[in-house]
């Protein structure tokens, strides 16, 4: 049986990742403290520290919150790689990454580091676990699914952040298009199928 968390943890957290979602949009993610961050949610910084071990934990929670909230209502998993599938992932993270420019109205150095390593992590643990679940067709060139998760993840993160910082001109659907032309392109010449494939096949 689940315990239940206290209430006023939550609304603690809650009240934490709210400063700092508003600080990070007012200053970027590099001059910030822990001090500002918990002079901001009214508590001191011993009752931070409980919740988390540093801004860094914090700001990958916060990513990692709002993009699995994206994914999970704008994907269906697991993911089928194909380009549907593909499209829905894609989209999602373009608009994940649309956000954070739109809301975010500072950009540093760090700010963008952690933002990319926490995105490609993420992508790459939803499109290993889908993985998992295929079979790779026996022409094709041997690719481990580590590799395959880690650079699918990669392309489309890159994608993503082309969009987020330069939308104007063009429709999301019609840029998702483009780019799955070389998303696509990597996960067709990987072979791998969903794991349905073979024993339909072998029922013919």
């Amino acid at each position: 049986m689940t315990s239940r968390v206290d209430p006023r943890i939550l609304r603690t957290r809650r009240s934490i990742q709210d400063a700092f979602q508003t600080l990070l949009s007012e200053q970027g993610l590099a001059p910030l403290t822990v001090q500002d961050i918990s002079a901001r949610a009214g508590i001191n910084r011993a009752t931070f520290y409980a919740h988390y071990q540093d801004k860094y934990g914090l700001f990958a929670q916060v990513i990692h919150g709002h993009l699995d909230g994206l994914l999970t209502s704008s994907v269906i998993w697991p993911l089928t790689f194909d380009a549907q599938g593909l499209r829905s992932l894609l989209s999602a993270t373009c608009l994940f990454m649309s956000q954070v420019y739109e809301q975010c109205h500072v950009h540093d150095d760090e700010m963008e580091v952690q933002i990319k390593r926490q995105l490609e992590q993420r992508l790459c643990e939803h499109v290993l676990s889908s993985l998992n679940d295929c079979w790779q067709a026996p022409n094709s060139r041997v690719m481990s699914r580590q590799l395959m998760a880690t650079l699918t993840s990669s392309s489309i993160y890159a994608a993503a952040l082309i969009w987020g910082r330069t939308p104007e001109g063009r429709t999301l659907d019609s840029y998702v298009s483009e780019a799955l032309v070389f998303v696509l392109g990597g996960v067709e010449a990987s072979g791998f199928r969903p794991a349905a494939v073979p024993s339909a096949a072998s029922h013919s």
